[in-house]
């Protein structure tokens, strides 16, 4: 027991550090695409994770008048519309107009987010004809890019920053994801 607890802090910490040392990904300007991923709703109202996330895709697409957003998000049973729809919403009210705004609503996890962000994009510009960046909070940076290498996406990771009372939570969370990523997914 005390051997699978030595091991269980080495890897908590090592994972802990990776995770922290991706959480400062700033992305490349330019870029054709910007994939912004779903994190909940509060009923059809975005939350502060995700609208952290959504601020940061807004700024970047301020400065980057060309680039596609692509808002990725299903339902969850607790929501009454698509993350998608809702984080549309939000980002036309940020001043992003809506022609610019590709809705994809059916994901219901990161895996997903990338693979069907992917086929809107590949429709609209042309498989492998544009690069990307992807949007999540800075404790997700890591995995994230790691589905989005997995769905054969030509992206980089733009990290938003998190509420500082969430990170103890969203760090746990994403060790047992990276543990599960490592063993089941790869």
């Amino acid at each position: 027991l005390g051997v699978l607890f030595i091991l269980f802090c080495i890897s908590f910490v090592g994972l802990g550090i990776v995770i922290a040392l991706h959480a400062r990904q700033v992305s490349k300007q330019g870029r054709d695409a910007v994939i912004i991923l779903g994190a909940g709703l509060i009923g059809d109202q975005v939350s502060t994770t995700l609208a952290l996330r959504l601020d940061k895709a807004a700024e970047y697409l301020r400065e980057n008048k060309k680039a596609l957003a692509v808002v990725s998000g299903g339902q969850g049973s607790d929501e009454l519309v698509t993350e998608a729809s809702a984080m549309k919403k939000y980002l036309i009210r940020k001043g992003i107009a809506p022609k610019r705004i590709l809705e994809e609503g059916r994901s219901t996890s990161t895996k997903e987010n990338f693979l069907f962000s992917k086929e809107l994009l590949d429709a609209r510009l042309g498989a492998g004809r544009y690069t990307c960046v992807y949007v999540t909070n800075n404790f997700h940076t890591y995995r994230a890019g790691l589905y989005a290498k997995k769905a054969g996406l030509d992206a980089e990771g733009l990290a938003s920053r998190s509420a500082p009372y969430t990170l103890p939570t969203n760090y746990s969370r994403e060790y047992l994801a990276l543990i599960w990523y490592a063993l089941f997914e790869r």
